[in-house]
């Protein structure tokens, strides 16, 4: 009897994991990007339908109308940090991505609550975190399948891109990369390695802060001996950027040399397309 029993059990359990898996290619098959923007964490979880030779916009997706921007459940996209859009700030978490397009001009909500299957019966505008009002782009070229990507990365913004059919919206994302980067500058000890100095003098210099960038950058060169070609490259340029072209032009050479030793052509390059900029070769 406990044979049977231990059969019996055995058989429920592998109909049970039989019937999960899926025996045809889904219409809308499922999609997960993530993206780094900064030091925050971007990801969005999404179902793709395609066009399949229809109208899309207009017809089979209603202008005015509200839509769960893709199919199955809804659109999630998930923040690593509290971010900013259309002026708002969205804490750190997952929202549900629902639209509503028109001819001229797209909604984009941002809706605190997920794992709803189409729209929620109960929508509640208390619960839209943010609205993106944003200008739909013609495009000449169909996008044959739903795409949503994370485009145009810097180091404190982004872009959520939206593409199907021949119509592409663009919401901007501000991310907290400057206050997350200096709070962990003022963490920096002694005890840190040369990368870490490193690393501040390069965020300084792209934030044009070119005092604080050589404040740094000194640092690093102090605590790694001898100092690697492409520290060195980057030290030139920022003591150039601070206005001592003299001394940029002797650390340049010598990271010109140092990456000939090292037989690195890519540094080479660099090095001689600055010192020829300065009038130095």
């Amino acid at each position: 009897m406990k044979k049977v029993l231990v059969l019996a059990s055995g058989l429920f359990f592998t109909l049970a994991s039989y019937s999960q898996k899926s025996i045809a290619p889904k219409p809308s098959p499922a999609a997960k990007i993530e993206q780094v923007v900064g030091l925050t964490d971007i990801s969005i979880d999404y179902s793709r339908p395609g066009v399949k030779g229809r109208t899309i916009f207009g017809k089979l997706i209603p202008f005015g109308k509200l839509w769960r921007t893709g199919a199955n459940n809804n659109t999630v996209i998930t923040f690593g940090d509290d971010v900013e859009i259309a002026g708002k700030t969205l804490t750190k978490g997952s929202y549900g991505i629902y639209s509503k397009p028109n001819a001229t001009s797209w909604e984009v909500f941002f809706y605190s609550e997920i794992g709803k299957w189409d729209i929620p019966k109960d929508w509640d505008e208390t619960k839209v975190a943010a609205k993106a009002v944003v200008t739909p782009i013609k495009l000449n070229d169909k996008v044959e399948t739903l795409t949503l990507s994370i485009d145009n990365v810097s180091l404190e913004s982004a872009s959520l891109s939206i593409a199907f059919e021949n119509t592409k919206v663009i919401v901007p994302i501000k991310v907290p990369t400057r206050k997350k980067t200096l709070d962990n500058i003022t963490k920096i000890t002694e005890e840190d390695g040369f990368r870490a100095y490193f690393e501040a003098a390069t965020f300084y210099s792209e934030i044009g802060e070119k005092a604080k960038a050589k404040e740094y950058i000194d640092q690093a060169v102090a605590k790694k001996d001898p100092t690697p070609f492409w520290m060195s490259h980057k030290q030139a340029l920022i003591y150039a950027a601070n206005g001592n072209k003299k001394q940029a032009i002797k650390i340049a050479k010598g990271s010109l040399e140092a990456s000939k030793k090292a037989n690195n052509s890519h540094y080479q390059n660099l090095n001689t397309d600055i010192l020829q900029k300065w009038g130095a070769l």
